[in-house]
C-alpha cells in the first residue's frame, strides 16, 4: 500500500512519493482539476495514507469527501508546537511556509533562509534553535508580468529572461529591468537583510521559479535548490510529532 504526500497550493496541486529514499513527483495539476485528480486516486485502490498540506480549505474539503475511505492526515498550523513558532498571527500562517523552513533546517541544523518561489514568493527564516521567525510575502514573478500586461498594455510584453544592458537602452530592456529586475533585486535585498542579522545562514530555494532565481542570484548569494523541500518538511514534521508523543 502507498503513502502519498500532497501539497495543495493556491494555483497547483502536487503529489509525491518517496521510493527507495528518493522523492518522485507523481502529479502536478492546476487546482481547477482537483476533483478529477482525487477521483483518480480513489480509483487506484492502493493508497493507504495521504499526508497533506493545504492553503485551500475548499480543496481540502473536497479531498476528504472524495477519498473518505483513505486515511488523510493534514498538517495544520495549529499543530506546530508553540516553542517552534515566533509569529504574532499563527492563525493566518500558511503551513507551507513553516514546512519548507523545517525541511531546510533538518538538512543543515543551523539558521536557514528559504525562498519558496511560486504564485506568491515567500522568504522566511528558521533559526538554529528550530524556531520559525517569519519573513516576507511578495508577488510571484508571473504576477509581476500579468500586472504590467493588464495595467500598462501600451508597453511591450517581455519574457522573464529579458534584461540586457544596464541601464536599459531600449524600452524592452527598461521593462525587463523593471519587471524581472525588480523581482530578483527584491529577493536579493531581503536575503542580504536576513544575512546581516543572522550569520551564518544557509539559503535554500524551492518552487516553480527556483532554478530561475538561482541562475541569477547564486553567484552573489550561494543557495541550495531543493525541488522537494516542502515534502521533506512534511516528513520532518511527522518525525517531530512522533518524538513529542
Amino acid at each position: 500500500m502507498r503513502k502519498i504526500y500532497l501539497d495543495i497550493g493556491n494555483s497547483f496541486i502536487k503529489s509525491a512519493e518517496k521510493r527507495d529514499q528518493t522523492w518522485q513527483m507523481t502529479h502536478k495539476e492546476e487546482v481547477g482539476v482537483a476533483e478529477n485528480l482525487f477521483k483518480s486516486f480513489a480509483e487506484q485502490g492502493d493508497i493507504e495514507t495521504i499526508i497533506s498540506s493545504s492553503v485551500r480549505r475548499d480543496v481540502l474539503d473536497m479531498l476528504n469527501s472524495i477519498l473518505s475511505g483513505v486515511e488523510i492526515k493534514t498538517i495544520t498550523t495549529d499543530m506546530i508546537p508553540s516553542e517552534h513558532l515566533d509569529y504574532q498571527t499563527p492563525q493566518t500562517l500558511g503551513i507551507d511556509r513553516f514546512l519548507v523552513c523545517l525541511g531546510a533546517f533538518v538538512q543543515k541544523g543551523g539558521n536557514v533562509i528559504v525562498i519558496d518561489a511560486g504564485s506568491a514568493c515567500t522568504i522566511d527564516l528558521m533559526t538554529k534553535d528550530k524556531v520559525f521567525r517569519g519573513g516576507v510575502i511578495m508577488p510571484g514573478l508571473e504576477i509581476f508580468h500579468r500586472s504590467m500586461r493588464r495595467n500598462l498594455p501600451e508597453l511591450p510584453d517581455i519574457d522573464r529572461e529579458m534584461m540586457g544592458n544596464w541601464p536599459g537602452k531600449s524600452t524592452e530592456e527598461c521593462v525587463g529591468w523593471g519587471v524581472n529586475g525588480s523581482y530578483l533585486m527584491a529577493i536579493g535585498s531581503f536575503l542580504n537583510k536576513f544575512k546581516a542579522e543572522y550569520t551564518p545562514a544557509e539559503v535554500f530555494v524551492t518552487g516553480g521559479d527556483a532554478a530561475y532565481i538561482s541562475s541569477y542570484l547564486n553567484e552573489e548569494i550561494p543557495m541550495i535548490v531543493r525541488d522537494f523541500l516542502l515534502f521533506e518538511g512534511m516528513t520532518a514534521f511527522e518525525d517531530m510529532a512522533d518524538g513529542s508523543r
